[in-house]
């Protein structure tokens, strides 16, 4: 699910454009980098995103910084779209605080689901 402001076809080129790239065939799959999936799970981010579904959005993140560091440069362009997205939509301070716990909890648990096996 892309958006709805696009056709079928738009969407289908879009996404044929993103898989066929040639960087990630021949030089993450040749050098055994396996990058696709951490950008797979960018990409779902940044697609739960675009249809506010914020804490979903911020488990694929968690998911793909978790794979691969290389996701953290993501990170601050996600916080800030986020807090951007609590206080636009927020009537209030403690409306807008209780969506920014839940985002927080959301990551603290993600990390700890993911790494509690190796403590």
């Amino acid at each position: 699910y892309v958006t709805n402001k696009l056709s079928i076809l738009q969407q289908f080129f879009g996404i044929l454009f993103i898989l066929s790239q040639p960087a990630l065939i021949l030089i993450d799959h040749g050098h055994f980098q396996y990058n696709c999936i951490s950008l797979g799970f960018g990409l779902w981010a940044i697609n739960f995103l675009m249809i506010d579904q914020d804490i979903l959005s911020t488990i694929c993140l968690c998911l793909a910084i978790n794979y691969k560091q290389m996701l953290i440069y993501y990170g601050p362009t996600f916080f800030s779209h986020m807090i951007y997205k609590i206080f636009k939509h927020s009537n209030n301070f403690k409306q807008a605080f209780i969506k920014f716990l839940q985002l927080s909890l959301t990551v603290i648990l993600v990390f700890v689901v993911l790494w509690l096996p190796f403590a």
